[in-house]
């Protein structure tokens, strides 16, 4: 993510595609107000998966994705199929897109434990991830530093998928590099 001048920030999301946003629109009311003078504005980074500023202002990845309208602004033609496209979109099920990791939905499965299901898939340009599925909930996490980069995740399950990671972090880092090469991914043992 790259502010360029004023309040239009290059974002870059985890599918490769990459867009100038003017934040402008997004700057009103009490909190996003405070925003306004660059220097504050300047204070943007990811969080989560989110655009977010150290005031507590965020933004979802999905409004900035598919440039959704705002509650409160008139439907256009244009804003309505873009919010039918989303709400009929698998992506707003497994916790993409999002700024810093978004998945794919046919990723190889590499473990299954305690109703969760773990998968990889390398994409150009991404931090080295892997994705974690449970009921209805997904997300995404660093290989690196096991953070959650982006997805929603029960407490419980996240803790579960940590403490499985922290044993096999160089078991995902070696997949990572295979399938950064193409080649099949190799299964890894359980959280038992």
């Amino acid at each position: 993510m790259e502010v360029k001048h004023g309040h239009i920030v290059t974002v870059s999301f985890t599918d490769g595609s990459r867009r100038d946003i003017d934040f402008k629109r997004f700057l009103h009311g009490r909190l996003f107000g405070e925003l306004r003078p660059e220097a504050r504005f300047r204070e943007i980074r990811v969080e989560d998966g989110a655009v977010a500023w150290p005031n507590g202002a965020d933004i979802c990845p999905d409004v900035l994705y598919y440039d959704l309208p705002l509650a409160g602004e008139p439907l256009t033609p244009a804003s309505s199929l873009r919010l039918r496209q989303f709400l009929g979109s698998p992506a707003r099920h497994d916790g993409g897109p999002a700024v810093a990791a978004r998945t794919a939905t046919d990723e190889p499965e590499i473990s299954r434990f305690l109703g969760i299901t773990i998968s990889m898939s390398h994409e150009k340009k991404a931090r080295p991830h892997f994705h974690a599925t449970y009921a209805e909930f997904g997300a995404n996490f660093a290989i690196d530093s096991l953070r959650k980069l982006s997805g929603e995740m029960p407490p419980r399950a996240t803790r579960f998928v940590r403490e499985w990671a922290s044993l096999h972090r160089k078991e995902l880092s070696t997949n990572w590099s295979r399938a950064r090469r193409g080649l099949p991914l190799k299964p890894i043992a359980p959280l038992e």
